[in-house]
């Protein structure tokens, strides 16, 4: 139905307003405006009425204006007695013969008329006369003259109508039916819709304070993001998702949203406790096409914590626990001493528990100071550290 408020004729059984929360698209069949009467299939300014009303309650991105690919062709009237070798249901009335729009130019040769363009409803239109000879149902000769007027959508009627695609942010345009419409028509909605299209976005992230895009467990670094067009002008205002995905994961995350400065930069420090994919993403609008930014791939190198005693008394056993972050179990680890500026193995690797603990015990028969570390087989090593054996 139109707007109800105007109490118009129309199919009150679509709800418009009361489905407009639930659908995904409206596609509005902006045709069959004159069906048993001559007249325009669908006037442009009953068709922008209709258009005002839909996105009036509902996003105009669900909005798409229906284009006919056919057009109308009515007997207005019959003037004479028509033979019994004229076609059947020659009279004023009837109902009347579509064809394709393609077909209107051809039609238009063959009826011998010169369609003209009404500004008023934008649409072509014209009318012609066909004339019947022949005998009557008594065996006398008859004749009859049929005036017929046809009434259809060319190029500039499709045009004229995707500029209201514009003019409202419409989601598009659809087709009863698709490859219907003439050629010339194709080209204009093609044409259209390239000048409407929205920009596309370059997206670009860098990141700041991890070399190599390698941080150490819990390190700072920071991300940053540059939104322009492709003219390099930078778009100001944009919400940019920050999203991440881990190694065991398919789907990315979103962290958090943030909006690009005058400049069109964000920026924000981040923090990771393990490997994972970095990339930025925009969200698609009438304006501007969605955008991806180039994935990072953060390496996180582990971190070794100590908890061990500065002071030992000789042949007392030495306890050393080293906590591994990310917290991984079964990891092999291995204490060493330094011993004439080399590092040496003290006793077997150890593996961590559950908890990401290695525990190493040891024992030193001489007084004085020793310094030792515990490496990460394959990995980083734990900072030096000496304790006083007295």
């Amino acid at each position: 139905m139109y707007d109800p408020k105007e109490k118009q004729k129309g199919y009150f059984v679509y709800a418009w307003a009361d489905v407009a929360s639930s659908i995904d698209r409206l596609r509005i069949m902006t045709y069959d405006y004159s069906v048993a009467k001559p007249g325009p299939i669908g006037p442009i300014s009953w068709t922008e009425k209709t258009l005002k009303y839909a996105v009036s309650i509902m996003s105009p991105s669900k909005v798409y204006i229906g284009f006919p690919g056919y057009g109308r062709d009515w007997i207005t009237s019959v003037n004479g007695k028509c033979p019994v070798s004229a076609p059947p249901g020659l009279k004023g009335g009837a109902k009347a013969a579509t064809f394709k729009t393609s077909y209107a130019e051809t039609k238009a040769a063959i009826d011998k008329a010169t369609p003209v363009f009404d500004e008023k409803f934008s649409e072509a239109t014209y009318s012609y006369s066909q004339t019947y000879n022949g005998l009557s149902s008594t065996g006398a000769s008859t004749e009859c003259t049929v005036n017929r007027t046809v009434w259809y959508q060319n190029d500039r009627s499709y045009a004229e109508r995707m500029a209201l695609v514009a003019k409202y942010r419409l989601g598009g345009a659809a087709l009863w039916t698709l490859a219907m419409e003439s050629p010339a028509a194709t080209a204009e909605l093609r044409k259209a819709a390239l000048a409407i299209a929205p920009d596309p976005v370059v997206n670009t992230l860098s990141i700041e304070g991890a070399p190599q895009n390698t941080i150490n467990y819990a390190g700072l670094f920071t991300v940053k993001g540059l939104l322009t067009l492709k003219d390099k002008t930078p778009i100001a205002g944009l919400p940019v998702a920050l999203e991440i995905k881990r190694p065991n994961e398919t789907v990315w995350s979103k962290v958090t949203e943030l909006v690009t400065a005058v400049d069109g930069t964000i920026s924000t420090p981040m923090t990771l406790g393990g490997n994972a994919a970095l990339r930025l993403t925009t969200v698609g609008t009438w304006e501007q096409a969605e955008s991806v930014s180039q994935e990072a791939a953060i390496i996180v190198k582990s971190s070794i914590q100590l908890d061990r005693p500065v002071s030992v008394a000789k042949g007392a056993q030495i306890v050393i626990k080293a906590q591994l972050l990310p917290r991984l179990v079964g990891k092999s680890a291995q204490l060493q001493k330094n011993i004439n500026g080399k590092w040496q193995n003290v006793g077997a690797a150890v593996l961590s528990d559950a908890n990401g603990l290695f525990t190493f015990t040891t024992v030193e028969p001489k007084r004085g100071v020793i310094t030792m570390r515990v490496q990460l087989i394959g990995d980083v090593a734990s900072e030096q550290f000496a304790i006083v054996i007295r």
